[in-house]
Formats: C-alpha cells, structure tokens, sequence
C-alpha cells in the first residue's frame, strides 16, 4: 500500500510540474490567437475598402463612358438648321439690340 501511494504522489508531482509548464504555452498561444485576431480585422477592413473603393471607381468610369456614348450619338444624328441670309441678318439685329440695351 505503501508503494501505490509513493507511486501516486509521484505521478501527482508530475502532474503538477507539467501543469505549470502547459499554463506557460497556453498563455503564449492565447497572445499569438489575439494578435493575429487584429491582423485578420485589418486586413478585412482592408479587402473592404479595395473593394468599395474600386467598384466605386468602375461604376463611375461606365457612367462616364455612357455620357460619352450618348454624346457621339448625338453628334452622329444632329442635323443644323438651314437657315437663310436674311434669318441670320434678323438673328444678328436682335443681337446687337439686345447689347445694346445692356
């Protein structure tokens, strides 16, 4: 009997200093999940803005090119007006009196 407990206490002890040595790595582990917590956390917040930031950009640039598209349509069908001497004579009169009366 008096073996089994030697035997026991013995196995207690190393129980224990194996204890205090795995209390020492858990906390380690602890600080490298935390620190690579905020990394993760940057980087999202990163990946986020280069996204907004770039679909923002190419929403703009399509909006941009459909303007531009819209305005070389326009060119394309416009037609000026005929317009003879004497409606220019008239347009040019109506012109200078208004000049005038500034």
């Amino acid at each position: 009997m008096k073996i089994l407990k030697w035997i026991l206490g013995l196995l207690v002890g190393l129980a224990g200093i194996f204890a205090m040595f795995g209390g020492q790595k858990r906390a380690v582990i602890k600080k490298k999940i935390k620190e690579n917590d905020k990394k993760i956390k940057r980087k999202t917040k990163e990946i986020a803005n280069f996204k907004t930031g770039s679909a923002a950009m190419r929403a703009s640039a399509r909006d941009k090119q459909k303007v531009i598209d819209d305005m070389k349509k326009a060119k394309e069908h416009f037609k000026p007006k005929e317009v003879g001497a004497d409606d220019a004579a008239d347009f040019l009169k109506k012109y200078a009196k208004k000049k005038k009366g500034k």
